[in-house]
Parts: C-alpha cells; sequence; structure tokens
C-alpha cells in the first residue's frame, strides 16, 4: 500500500477516534502488507459517526436524547427522554461527555472490526 493510501486512509479517521486509538490504528495500518487493492475496500466503506456532532446534539438537544439516537441506542434514548427530568436533566449534563466517548469508541471498534476483515482477504490474496 501506498503510502498516500495510507494517509488518505488516516484522514478519514483523524476527527473521529482519540489521540490514544489513533495512534494505535495508524500502527496496525503501517503493519499491514497489501497484496490486492480489493483487500482495503472494508476500510473505504465505514461509515462513522463524528463525535462533534454528538457533543453538539448532546449540549444543544439532549434534552430531547437526540444525541443518544444519533449514536444509536435507542434504548438508552428512550429511557433517558422518559426518565431525565427525575434527574433534574444532570443525567443529560453527565451524558454529553459519555455520548462523545461512546462514539469514539464505537468508530474504534468498528475500524479495528474492518482491519481484521482486511488482514483476513489480505491473507486470501496472498494464498492465490
Amino acid at each position: 500500500m501506498s503510502s498516500n493510501e495510507k494517509t488518505a486512509i488516516l484522514m478519514m479517521w483523524n476527527d473521529k477516534l482519540n489521540d490514544a486509538q489513533f495512534a494505535y490504528l495508524s500502527k496496525e495500518l503501517e503493519n499491514i502488507n497489501i497484496v490486492n487493492k480489493k483487500a482495503l475496500e472494508p476500510l473505504y466503506i465505514l461509515e462513522l459517526k463524528s463525535p462533534i456532532i454528538g457533543l453538539a446534539l448532546g449540549f444543544f438537544l439532549g434534552v430531547f436524547s437526540v444525541d443518544r439516537f444519533y449514536k444509536g441506542d435507542i434504548g438508552y434514548g428512550i429511557a433517558k427522554l422518559l426518565l431525565g427530568w427525575l434527574t433534574l436533566f444532570i443525567w443529560n449534563l453527565i451524558d454529553i461527555y459519555y455520548v462523545y466517548v461512546g462514539i469514539q469508541k464505537d468508530n474504534f471498534d468498528k475500524i479495528s472490526s474492518a482491519l481484521l476483515e482486511v488482514k483476513r482477504k489480505n491473507s486470501y490474496f496472498e494464498k492465490s
């Protein structure tokens, strides 16, 4: 894989992860020797969510659980929507942080799974 391709992939992940996750995944990406470019497809089709958008949604629309629905936590979103007022909306304030970190973790998990798929496909192409 050329350094331009690695740079392009890393730029897609730059604002979606924290620094430690980004450093780990960039090191993992450096260790992969791609035989066939088709093996990279799982990395290009990832649908990652932006933690910054989750943060903004939590700040402005957290009372309505829009941040949790954006993250994909429908159950937590409904619970927060129905029970947030019982905590005098303290849950909503604390949840802003948890949504931000949770989106980063979800993105890290998706990228890690995609990297495993790339390694699997790459080993298949090496054998053929």
